[in-house]
């Protein structure tokens, strides 16, 4: 059985982005799992701290995955995950060129990217979005998968009158 040049690439490929997965494993920590401050900032999409290095190299494997790739899909995925990580140690212009290299006519990205742009674009001019805001998540939301934006949107409402409800006389 003869394996083609294709799949090579993307075994190979596939391969430095189960390694860049687990350098970001590597480089995220929840508040009481950290020893020490030093290298380790609060992630920019809040909930945990990440070790700037590791999501650096991590951000390089995926570069070098998407060289390594052929196929456009998974090229896409590799440069997606590397604009996340960039994105979340706030390196925002690095990210916007990472999501500005996948391909937007696949559709399980295109969306994600628009949103991610938009995310970026906010955090440049200095007004970061709130993802604490049930808005912000539901805005989220509707850009990666718009068919369920609703139902979420509806879900959270029902949670916050629930809460208040707890809460009130």
């Amino acid at each position: 059985m003869q394996i083609s040049l294709e799949e090579v690439h993307l075994k190979a490929g596939l391969a430095i982005c189960s390694l860049a997965q687990k350098t970001e494993q590597r480089g995220r920590k929840n508040a009481d799992e950290l020893k020490t401050s030093k290298g380790w900032i609060e992630s920019a999409f809040g909930g945990s701290f990440v070790n700037v290095k590791k999501f650096l190299e991590a951000a390089e494997y995926y570069e070098i995955a998407s060289n390594v790739i052929i196929d456009e899909a998974n090229k896409s995925f590799a440069m997606y995950q590397k604009g996340l990580l960039l994105e979340e140690i706030g390196e925002t212009s690095k990210a916007i060129d990472a999501y500005n290299a996948v391909n937007l006519d696949n559709e399980a990205y295109g969306s994600c990217v628009a949103m991610a742009l938009t995310r970026c674009r906010a955090a440049e001019s200095g007004n970061p979005m709130d993802f604490t805001n049930p808005t912000t998540i539901v805005a989220m939301m509707h850009a990666m998968m718009p068919e369920l934006a609703d139902e979420m949107a509806q879900a959270m409402a029902n949670a916050t009158q629930t809460q208040s409800s707890k809460i009130g006389p």
